[in-house]
Order: C-alpha cells, then structure tokens, then sequence
C-alpha cells in the first residue's frame, strides 16, 4: 500500500509542476533590449545556430514587456524552441523566457504574443536579422575593462550572455537533506512534510554559505536547486545544489572544509583560462567580425555562438 501510495504522490506533483508556472515580472520601462535566440533544448528550423533578432527600438520594447508584465502562461513538458530576453543594459539581464513554438499558452495577451513570437521565428527561420558570435577572452580581462573598450563602439551591440562571473573560480556542492515519512496514509499532510524538508535542506545550505563568507570572500552565489526530489520507501530527499564562484587563486582548501563537515560533497571546481562574451551583429560573415574584432587586442578568438573552437 505505501509503495502504491508513493507513486501516486510523484504523479500528482509532477503534474502540478506543469500545470502553472510563476508570472514574469520584466520591469517595466527598464529593458532597452530585447534579444530573441535559439533555446538550444530542441531542434527547430532556425536557418542556422547563431541566428538571432535583436529588437532595439524602444516603443516595440515597451509594448512587448506589457504583454508579459505580471502574466504567466499554462506549463508543459514540450521543450523549448526560443528564448527572448530582456535586457537593460549589455552586462545587465533583466529576464528570459523559453518559448514553444507550437505548446504555448499564456494566461493574458496570448493571442497577440503569439503572433508576436510566430512574426520573430519566421523571421529567424528565413532571413535572421542578426547572428550571435563568441568572443574568447583571457580571464586577465575582466568584464569592465570588456565594457570599457567596446563603448566608444557605438555600432557594436555586446552581451554577457553567460553573465558576468564566468571568469572567477567556481566550486559547486551538493547536500542532501533525508527525513523520514511521518504520515503513511493521510495524504494531504504530505505536502506539508515536502516542504518542512525542503527548508531544512535551503537552512542548511544557508548555514554552509555563511561559515565559508567568515574564511573568504564569495563573488558571486548561485541559486539553489534540487535537481533531485523523491518521496517514498519511508522517507523524503531533497538533494540541492549550489554553485559560488570566487577571484581566481583563492585557496578553497577551508571551504571545502566547511563543506564536507557539514555532511556536503564538492560537485566539481573549475578555474578558467578564458571567459567568452557575445557580439550580436548583422553580418553572417564569420570573417568579416574576426577582422571587425581585430582592434581589441583581448579577443583571442572569434566563434559562431555556441562554438568555442
């Protein structure tokens, strides 16, 4: 009975995972760009890879993040085609949303952002307006002096796609938060018991983060995730993760420490040589931006987005 119970349970909650997702919130008047691209999660006819539609002029800015200010939209286990994105500045993201081309719905607006998104996709299926390339840089040239150069290029619209920490050391760990199952029959106090578990595990972590701030200093933090949930055999998980990024040539050796005496495990860490910002551009000629590029002496290489080779 417990087994079949437990199943069940899984079932429900999944389908609750799809069944609504949270209202984006875009800050109105604050986006000066909106960029479309490929999501890179499912194949579509996207004329190619690095295809991209950058939107700048203010007025279409504004109506676009109306339509999408505090509305939602009904979930799905499609996949996703194309992400849009906001953006106020180059090294500043507002927002993204991952969009199915053929599984959508939102809750307000959605006739008009659909045909919004369906004029955008055509657009990057038959003639792309522009085209995203990877610049490779040496982590020696921090995002700043990145900035600095390329504003007197007034032509020359770059983003930090991957954010702009990608050049600090990360350190990702894990922890598992395990509670027994009080209630086995009465279902509806399940719920209850997830979510005690479940601020345990976002207790603990918070309490490994602090001790590792009193030895170093964390650039940046991550958000936490539970990749891996499950509920049964007499006992609930939560198995979260985190990943922090600090300058380049800390010692982590007492962070790791503060992890692992909490019962933590260190995921991976990663120390980059270089770091990659992105160039949208209108030219679908890779050599032509390597030679537009030529007068930044940091740029190590030229890549159409995603390669990095």
């Amino acid at each position: 009975m417990k087994h079949k119970l437990s199943i069940l349970f899984l079932l429900l909650t999944t389908g609750l995972l799809f069944s609504y997702q949270k209202p984006y919130t875009p800050s109105m008047n604050e986006a000066n760009y909106i960029l479309i691209q490929n999501a890179f999660m499912m194949s579509s006819d996207i004329a190619q890879p690095n295809a991209a539609l950058l939107i700048q002029d203010k007025k279409q800015i504004d109506k676009i993040q109306k339509l999408f200010q505090d509305n939602g939209r009904i979930g799905h286990a499609c996949g996703y085609h194309y992400v849009l994105q906001f953006w106020s500045n180059s090294d500043a993201h507002i927002e993204s949303i991952a969009f199915n081309q053929d599984c959508e719905e939102f809750h307000k607006n959605n006739r008009k952002i659909q045909s919004i998104m369906q004029g955008a996709i055509k657009q990057l299926e038959t003639q792309p307006p522009h085209y995203i390339y990877n610049l490779k840089v040496p982590v020696s040239t921090n995002p700043p002096a990145i900035l600095q150069a390329f504003s007197a290029h007034h032509d020359l619209n770059l983003f930090f796609l991957n954010g702009t920490s990608a050049h600090y050391t990360s350190l990702t760990f894990t922890y598992s938060q395990i509670s027994p199952i009080v209630e086995l029959e009465d279902r509806s106090k399940w719920p209850a018991e997830q979510d005690e578990n479940k601020r345990k595990a976002l207790e603990k972590f918070e309490t490994i983060i602090q001790q590792i701030e009193t030895v170093t200093e964390i650039k940046e933090r991550g958000d936490i995730s539970f990749p891996m949930q499950s509920f049964g055999a007499g006992k609930i998980e939560h198995k979260g993760q985190i990943t922090l990024r600090f300058e380049n040539g800390t010692n982590l050796e007492k962070v790791k420490e503060i992890i692992t005496h909490h019962q933590a495990e260190v995921k991976s860490e990663y120390t980059p040589e270089h770091h990659f910002v992105q160039l949208v551009h209108e030219s679908n000629d890779l050599n032509k931006i390597r030679e537009i590029t030529e007068v930044f002496d940091f740029v190590e290489g030229v890549y159409e987005y995603p390669k990095r080779k």
